[in-house]
């Protein structure tokens, strides 16, 4: 008799303390639900992900976005030296990929420093140094003008892929990155056979030979 009462009245305990997990409508006044805390734990970690970037992220923002604009004023500053349309082309391609880059920042609120730009002038010195050496070249000769247009474009696509090395978990900055670096791919292909056709060489600075010659093939 007495085991008949033990086996009856250990089911009926066991349904009425067991909460369901995730359900907290099953709880007993007073219990906390482990199951729903981890879940919403979760929920705000990611939803707290999409909305912050990490200081260094956007100090690369920064230096890609005025990256980018002086290499399309350089080009801009080439059309106008040599009259060459690819330079004009691919300029203002240059000038439309900024706006993906203002996307991000206007929808993180992060500052740009280049809001009020002056063509020639950058907020960040080395950039500044860059212009300066890469326009005396750009300006001296075609071929000089041509062999610059590369060497910017495959700086843009070394950097990238220098800061992608890091595991980039935001999805906003993956597409952004992987969007620019086949823009900059497709540029440089552009100036590297316009260099070709005129018989003259190029060497990558920043790139391996391999790498350089992977991104011809692309």
């Amino acid at each position: 008799m007495l085991l008949f009462i033990i086996l009856f009245y250990l089911p009926q305990h066991n349904q009425t303390n067991i909460p369901v997990p995730g359900q907290g409508s099953n709880l007993q006044t007073g219990e906390i639900d482990l199951y729903a805390a981890t879940r919403d734990s979760k929920i705000n970690y990611l939803l707290y992900q999409k909305v912050t970037l990490t200081s260094a992220d956007e100090e690369y923002l920064h230096y890609l976005y005025e990256s980018i604009l002086m290499t399309g004023e350089i080009f801009r500053n080439s059309y106008e030296k040599w009259g060459i349309p690819e330079f004009n082309n691919v300029s203002r391609k240059e000038f439309s990929s900024l706006d993906s880059i203002r996307t991000i920042l206007d929808k993180y609120k992060i500052k740009n420093p280049a809001a009020n730009h002056h063509a020639g002038i950058y907020f960040n010195p080395q950039i500044q140094l860059w212009h300066n050496e890469n326009l005396s070249k750009a300006i001296f000769s075609y071929d000089d003008a041509l062999v610059t247009a590369i060497r910017l474009e495959e700086k843009i696509i070394y950097d990238i892929q220098q800061h992608s090395t890091k595991e980039i978990t935001n999805n906003d900055l993956r597409n952004l990155y992987t969007k620019l670096n086949a823009s900059a791919t497709s540029h440089l292909k552009i100036f590297y056979q316009l260099l070709m056709n005129r018989g003259s060489s190029f060497s990558p600075e920043y790139l391996s030979q391999p790498e350089f010659e992977k991104l011809l093939v692309k």
